[in-house]
């Protein structure tokens, strides 16, 4: 069954969709990490620590899961997207098929999960027009200049692509208060972008002529990422708990390649002209910290900060100064930098009642982006989630969850195009007791 759902999983994940035309830059749109408990705290978890769910912000978290069970964590997404720009609105809609998780305990105060994940997604389809007078003293002889942007998996596909990632990681707690834990994981993925430039006359006989840039990424490699928590009693049913994360960057493997396609109508001809950078793009260094209050299992609040260092690397770009040229450039990147604050309420885990027996979430969430369009600072992303931990009841399991939460999140810049995005997360949680011992009498 678990081998079916991860590879259900897999190829579910190209499904994974976007239409914000910011996935054209850079790598894409980096997706939110961590699974439906963090979802529903807005990306919370680099501090966290939890029997019950599967904490994938911090590889040191696995040596909390509970050495009984075996838990899987699955979950997907519904958005509703709104783009604004000079007065005219866009509405669009997406849905996917997120991630899945798997963990269990190796040993004592030792676990261990895997899955599969996206890193981030790459899907728009957009156009601008203009028009340009070639005359003063003709108004009928005149231009359009029709530019098409594109972005999918294939030439001619304008779905949605991006990068994804299989990781593999464990913790052990080799003392009371101390948890460390490694994570390796092979990303892979592929995309292609198109940008045509059409002119055609309007008022006169003028033929149509288009030039066409095609981009195309395609990327293999693996990732290794590290992690940290310190739990300091402070109560005898409250602690604090502290945690750090480090993510290598590193050269990956890579093919990339732009085709500049002009097209002569009049003549019937194409000239293109390929150029080909393999083996050049890099994955920054990243580090974060965090730090959460618990209150037994009542309550818990944390705040996380983390960055990944962007800014340093290089990518590529098509410059048509000097006849054209297609070469790796500094400059058109940015260290990214996230805060987040949320937390988790749950009034009394012991009661009957399901009122008191939910999880009620809640998170914000500030971050800075990653990317420089034409000289200038991409958008900043702003949001706030709210989201509910359902317990599920039968027979003979009580620990599993449905984890539901939605978020709101506003993405602008300063003369740009400004995204308003409702995205509604719902994951499962099962929590099974697999290596229970049963005594017969």
């Amino acid at each position: 069954m678990l081998a079916a759902c991860l590879l259900t999983a897999t190829g579910a994940q190209a499904q994974n969709s976007t239409r914000s035309p910011y996935s054209q830059f850079g790598y894409g749109v980096l997706s939110q990490e961590g699974g439906s408990y963090n979802k529903g705290m807005d990306g919370l978890g680099i501090a966290m620590r939890s029997q019950e769910g599967i904490n994938t912000l911090n590889p040191a978290s696995y040596s909390a899961i509970d050495s009984l069970t075996f838990i899987f964590d699955m979950g997907m997404s519904a958005q509703f997207s709104r783009y604004t720009e000079n007065g005219a609105s866009k509405n669009a809609r997406t849905a996917s098929f997120d991630y899945a998780y798997g963990a269990f305990r190796i040993f004592q105060n030792a676990g261990m999960a895997f899955g599969i994940r996206p890193f981030s997604t790459i899907g728009y389809n957009y156009y601008n027009t203009t028009t340009i007078s070639t005359d003063p003293n003709e108004p009928a002889s005149k231009v359009k200049s029709t530019n098409t942007y594109t972005g999918g998996d294939g030439l001619t596909d304008n779905g949605s692509t991006g990068l994804r990632e299989v990781f593999l990681g464990a913790a052990w707690k080799p003392v009371k208060y101390l948890s460390f834990g490694v994570e390796g994981g092979y990303m892979w993925g592929a995309s292609t972008r198109k940008v045509v430039n059409t002119y055609s006359a309007t008022g006169t006989t003028v033929a149509i002529n288009s030039m066409a840039k095609v981009y195309y990424m395609k990327i293999n490699t693996f990732n290794f990422n590290a992690g940290l928590q310190v739990m300091l009693p402070i109560g005898k049913t409250d602690n604090l708990t502290l945690g750090a994360t480090y993510k290598l960057g590193h050269s990956v493997k890579s093919e990339n390649y732009c085709n500049v396609i002009s097209t002569y109508t009049a003549s019937s001809t194409n000239d293109t002209t390929k150029f080909v950078i393999d083996d050049k793009l890099r994955l920054p260094h990243g580090f974060g910290v965090g730090i959460a209050y618990n209150h037994g299992t009542q309550l818990t609040i944390g705040a996380d900060y983390s960055m990944q260092k962007w800014g340093s690397l290089e990518y590529p770009i098509f410059s048509s100064e000097n006849n054209g040229d297609y070469d790796m450039m500094s400059g058109q990147l940015k260290d990214r930098h996230k805060f987040t604050l949320g937390g988790q309420w749950q009034p009394n885990p012991l009661r009957r009642s399901i009122l008191q027996r939910i999880r009620y979430r809640f998170g914000v969430s500030y971050t800075t982006p990653y990317i420089k369009i034409n000289g200038q600072d991409g958008p900043k992303e702003l949001s706030a989630t709210l989201g509910f931990g359902i317990p599920i009841f039968n027979n003979w399991n009580n620990r599993s969850v449905l984890n539901i939460s939605m978020q709101y999140s506003n993405v602008s810049a300063t003369g740009m195009i400004k995204e308003q995005n409702f995205r509604i997360n719902i994951g499962f949680t099962f929590n099974e007791r697999w290596f229970m011992k049963w005594k017969v009498e």
